[in-house]
């Protein structure tokens, strides 16, 4: 599978950028927020309480404020679940063209905010986990200030939340349909565009990319492959990205093609032996005094040498 369109590609860095440019400080040192229970200890009963207890633990890792009101709800159409169209009501079974706000949404209340889940997603845990991950990256964002947008706009805030693993998981599930297996899906980014999310975020705040891959499935670790060769072949990109992302807001940029680990290291022992160039000393600078010495000495030459 080819990576995303490099217009798809820019869209993602611009959004990235957008957020560490508006509200830096605030993803500064965010965790890579990992499915294990080092990060999740609490029990899980597969109940609306766990379902909440899961999404507070999700918000005690993002840049919100642990007093902001938060509920957790079902969606009241048995429908509107992941892969809108009937069938036995699994995760599997529809179409799998509708995801995203089909699988939750989120709505502000005059105190707080209400998170609404299909009861497809509550019955698979990638699904269920990626659907909270990007329901608090739209929170993060209406806290910030930002405008809700959509729910791409919130699954690229929850990468940079540290949640990308969490939506990479939840972006291609091989689950049981009417009498098959099929692919379904919790988000609305492609899984190759969640990966190369994810694969800036790991980059820019160096985090190992193998805990990435003990937890994703055989599409995403392909998948995160990839975007990892672009990341690194684009690592300009990525430097700008984590120390001046505002330059990269307005998208005037364009990727270098893909290369592969041995031409990027070659590239980089090249680079390692050009000799460092010597900065050009700057003119010292003369207090009043000085100057006015100077100028004198300078007038007394003139006045000389003019003589003759």
């Amino acid at each position: 599978m080819p990576l995303p369109s490099d217009e798809s590609l820019r869209w993602i860095v611009t959004r990235l950028a957008r957020l560490r440019a508006a509200h830096g400080d605030a993803f500064a040192d965010v965790p890579l927020v990992e499915p294990t229970g080092a990060f999740f200890p609490d029990e899980f009963r597969g109940d609306l309480p766990s379902v909440g207890c899961l999404l507070r633990r999700l918000i005690s890792y993002a840049p919100i404020s642990g007093e902001v009101p938060v509920e957790i709800g079902v969606l009241d159409r048995e429908d509107e679940a992941v892969g809108r169209g009937g069938g036995c009501g699994s995760a599997g079974c529809g179409s799998g063209a509708a995801p995203g706000a089909t699988a939750g949404r989120v709505e502000e209340l005059s105190d707080g905010y209400r998170v609404l889940l299909a009861p497809a997603v509550a019955g698979h845990p990638d699904l269920l986990v990626a659907t909270l991950a990007r329901s608090v990256g739209t929170i993060v964002r209406l806290e910030a200030g930002e405008p809700a947008a959509g729910d791409a706009e919130s699954e690229v805030a929850a990468v940079t939340c540290g949640f990308g693993a969490l939506l990479l998981g939840g972006a291609a599930v091989w689950a049981k349909s009417c009498g098959s297996l099929r692919v379904a899906r919790a988000t609305t980014l492609s899984v190759d565009e969640i990966a190369a999310g994810l694969a800036r975020f790991l980059l820019v705040h160096g985090h190992p990319e193998s805990r990435c891959r003990l937890h994703l499935g055989a599409t995403q670790r392909e998948a995160l492959d990839r975007a990892l060769d672009w990341a690194a072949s684009n690592d300009a990109i990525v430097e700008a990205l984590r120390d001046q992302p505002a330059l990269l807001e307005g998208g005037g940029f364009s990727f270098e093609p893909v290369r592969g680990p041995l031409f990027r290291w070659l590239h980089r022992r090249k680079a390692d032996r050009r000799p460092a160039l010597p900065r050009k000393a700057s003119a010292p600078q003369l207090t009043e005094g000085q100057r006015r010495r100077l100028d004198e000495a300078r007038a007394l030459v003139e006045e000389v040498f003019g003589s003759d």
